[in-house]
């Protein structure tokens, strides 16, 4: 995706430009919110890429990756 190259090349402002015209579509495809959800979560954003995995829930409840990205996301994964 775009926002990966963005971020990748610290243009943050232009990733996160980026970030809400895709939201801003409403695109009805869960693996689009768990890629979101997991780059905000790289980038520390925990509450944000929390909105983004439950999201990805909406659209798939089944899903583990959107799951196990919430629960990291939420900070409630033990090891």
């Amino acid at each position: 995706m775009r926002i990966d190259a963005l971020f990748g090349l610290g243009r943050d402002g232009e990733a996160l430009a980026e970030e809400s015209r895709i939201l801003s579509e409403a695109p009805p495809l869960f693996h689009i919110y768990t890629h979101l959800g997991w780059i905000r979560l790289a980038r520390g954003d925990r509450a944000e890429a929390a909105s983004r995995f439950r999201s990805a829930l909406s659209y798939q409840p089944d899903s583990q990756v959107a799951r196990q990205g919430l629960s990291l996301a939420q900070g409630s994964v033990t090891r």
